[in-house]
């Protein structure tokens, strides 16, 4: 998939070795996981264990998205100079200077043969134990002087508990055990330290997009016998170098290029006699074209929330999760984090399934003000049946045997979950015989039901849907076939029309995905037409004007009744 070429950024001519790192990239479609292996032969004819062997180092890595940050992981990053020293008959301690990206637990352990991870060098430096949670490499001195191999796998997880990984990443480097004698190198030895103006480790830098960054790393020794020869670096390119006799400066620089989120820049220094200091990192956190929150439900009462910003937030965020009322103006905080300014993603829990919430992000200036403030979208960690029905039930008598039926939606709070849809259970009992009928209605709040006859008595109960499920029913109610007598009256017949004219609208927002709505709704404009005429010309013309009263009653009638059953057919 890719050569070893690489950009040199450290080197020793005593020591014979070189340092650097590049990058390469492969088309990765339709690939979950993915093992590379860079194999070949040989080692140094120098070692006290496995000399001229073989070597293998596999990295495993997993491109699938991650629930907990909605994002493919980020491997750990590994700083080590090629070779560290260690005197003999001292117990020695080498921090393996690791780092995770994304925040994960990381472990280290010891490359396994079976596993084609270390070649012909697998275990062999004696006498020494790796702590995997501290990734601390402790040598206890003995066997003998020499050079060795130590190889590891470094690993990140999610959790405490998790036990396969998300990525394994190889770390393989030379221990050379010299005499204390030979090297004046003491028990308890002093190594290098960096100092201002060097990024204090862990710090968080703000990267516009677009943006080159560059810094100043500062390294100077503790003891006077020694010297600082050499920074390595990963993550960045150095770019300039100054040396005198106890300190050693170098200048780095990276650009948020298309793609970055963060990068992690991490660097250590070594002094002549080869011993290396505690390693540093310093974050660039990359400020986005667009802000963002992203919401992922790990379980019932437990959240992730990940986030990009548009601008920086020198002093961190403030991220706070509320709960939604009645409405969603009406909300109250339940729970704060207070996240560094290099955060993109906070953990909830204690909360409730069922209950609506939405989360609020502030990012803090050095203003002690809010530089930017995102909002998210109501969610649920998980939806619930509804424990309240639809209010406000109300019927309208049509013509043509008609009745439509509104209500209105529950709060969010009281449906427990997005609402999907309602039902209507409709029973009829007409002598001794009961019908039953279940009608399912998506997000309207509104049914046109039929009643053929006059005879039976019927009643109707509405409740509301999510996706868990039905909540309670509404109190049934009475329906009858509209009556005959209540249609009498043309004028009446009108009036119903007219004020029932929001209620029509309701049914054209329906009828407009039909492809006959057009001619529906000039029918329904022509019939309010017809009334509002004819209305006016009963008020002007002479009240002896039976006849011609009569014809346009007939009239509006029939047009009213064409229009309902128009409507009709498009239920």
């Amino acid at each position: 998939v890719g050569n070893m070429l690489y950009r040199c950024t450290a080197f020793s001519e005593s020591e014979d070795w070189s340092y650097g790192r590049n990058e390469y990239q492969f088309n990765a479609t339709g690939i979950s996981y993915f093992e590379l292996q860079f194999a070949s032969c040989c080692w140094l004819s120098t070692l006290q264990i496995g000399r001229e062997g073989s070597w293998s180092l596999i990295m495993r890595g997993n491109l699938t998205v991650r629930k907990d940050t909605g994002r493919i992981n980020s491997s750990p990053v590994v700083t080590m100079p090629p070779i560290v020293k260690a005197p003999w008959g001292c117990v020695s301690q080498i921090r393996l200077d690791v780092h995770d990206p994304d925040g994960d637990i990381i472990r280290c352990r010891w490359a396994a043969l079976n596993q084609g991870e270390c070649g012909d060098v697998c275990n062999a430096f004696p006498n020494s134990t790796l702590n995997s949670d501290t990734c601390i490499l402790t040598h206890y001195g003995g066997y003998s002087t020499g050079q060795f191999v130590v190889t590891v796998q470094v690993e990140d997880f999610a959790k405490l508990t998790d036990i396969i990984p998300f990525s394994s990443v190889p770390l393989q480097f030379i221990v050379n055990v010299v005499s204390p004698s030979n090297a004046s190198i003491p028990c308890g030895y002093l190594p290098p330290i960096f100092i201002p103006p060097t990024p204090l480790n862990g710090t968080c830098i703000p990267v516009l997009y677009g943006q080159t960054w560059s810094g100043t790393l500062l390294a100077q020794n503790q003891y006077d016998l020694s010297s600082v020869n050499n920074i390595y670096v990963t993550g960045a390119t150095p770019y300039v170098i100054m040396k005198n006799n106890t300190h050693l400066s170098i200048g780095i620089v990276w650009m948020a290029t298309a793609g970055s989120s963060m990068q992690v820049i991490c660097y250590n220094a070594t002094e002549n006699h080869g011993i290396s200091s505690v390693a540093q990192c310093t974050t660039l956190l990359v400020m986005k074209n667009s802000s963002g929150i992203d919401i992922n439900v790990l379980s019932d009462n437990e959240v992730k929330v990940n986030w990009t910003f548009t601008k920086p937030a020198p002093l961190g965020f403030n991220v706070s999760v509320y709960e939604v009322g009645d409405n969603a103006t009406d909300v109250r905080v339940v729970k704060t984090n207070l996240m560094d300014s290099c955060s993109q993603s906070t953990q909830f829990s204690g909360l409730d399934g069922g209950t609506p919430y939405q989360v609020i992000i502030k990012g803090m200036n050095e203003q002690n003000g809010v530089s930017e403030s995102i909002v998210s979208s109501i969610y649920f960690l998980s939806q619930k049946v509804p424990i309240e029905p639809p209010y406000g039930i109300a019927k309208i008598d049509l013509l043509d045997h008609r009745i439509l039926l509104t209500w209105s939606q529950p709060t969010l709070k009281n449906a427990r979950g997005f609402v999907t849809g309602y039902s209507l259970i409709y029973s009829c009992v007409k002598n001794t015989s009961i019908e039953l009928k279940l009608y399912e209605v998506s997000e309207e709040r509104f049914y046109l039901l039929t009643v053929n006859d006059s005879a039976v008595t019927c009643s109707v109960a509405v409740c509301t849907r999510t996706i868990a499920g039905c909540g309670p029913l509404s109190e049934p109610f009475i329906v009858q076939e509209p009556s005959a007598a209540g249609l009498q009256s043309n004028s009446s017949t009108c009036d119903l029309l007219l004020q029932s004219q929001a209620r029509t609208y309701l049914l054209v927002i329906y009828l407009l995905s039909s492809m006959v709505a057009l001619s529906i709704l000039v029918t329904i404009a022509i019939s309010l037409l017809q009334c509002f005429v004819y209305k006016h010309v009963r008020r002007s013309e002479n009240a002896t004007s039976t006849n011609r009263r009569h014809s346009g009653i007939e009239m509006v009638e029939c047009n009213a009744s064409a229009t309902r059953k128009e409507i009709g057919k498009e239920f």
